[in-house]
């Protein structure tokens, strides 16, 4: 029996949620934690964690969706385990300056821990998403599509550095004076 329109729209609307949305607000938020506690991770490992981060938003997305979810508990399981020792010692990046500290510990595990923590969150609604639109549930597709956003750009600009806003105000200031210039002449 082949699937109908509504239900491979719902499905793709939802993997696509959580992946894309998910994976840019994931990646933003962590970016801004790791500016928090310095690191000095290459590019390639940095461009490896953002893929396994995708893949396992389809994984975790997948398994709420079939109603597997203790797939979960078991792959986070692994992947603490393998870094344990991450969290145990500190992070030697290959620096010849030894007074620019590694990211270490505790903060290290935290930023592990919030990264999983969005993963998840995005996953479920991912989920939940091609539920409720196979059941024409719209409003709750909305609303929930919506608030996850809203709360993860509200956890991005309070993790944001405060030259963040510094520069939007310095372009803000800059754009004004060019106006005001304009009217002048």
């Amino acid at each position: 029996m082949q699937p109908d329109l509504l239900t491979v729209l719902a499905t793709m609307y939802g993997y696509t949620y959580a992946i894309v949305i998910g994976h840019i607000f994931i990646r933003n938020i962590n970016a801004s934690m790791q500016e928090k506690f310095p690191t000095k991770r290459e590019a390639h490992i940095a461009s490896l964690s953002s893929a396994l981060g995708c893949i396992e938003i389809f994984l975790f997305t997948s398994a709420f969706h079939i109603k597997t979810p203790e797939f979960i508990p078991v792959w986070l399981t692994l992947k603490t385990a393998a870094g344990w020792t991450h969290w145990n010692t500190p992070y030697k990046p290959n620096d010849p300056d030894p007074k620019i500290p590694g990211i270490t510990g505790r903060p290290a595990f935290n930023i592990f821990l919030a990264g999983n923590g969005l993963v998840i969150a995005f996953s479920f609604i991912g989920a939940q998403l091609i539920t409720w639109l196979n059941a024409m549930s719209f409003l709750p597709s909305i609303v929930t599509s919506i608030a996850a956003i809203a709360a993860a750009s509200l956890l991005y600009l309070f993790l944001s550095p405060p030259s963040f806003f510094l520069s939007i105000a310095e372009h803000d200031r800059k754009l004004c004076n060019k106006i005001f210039n304009l009217r002048r002449k």
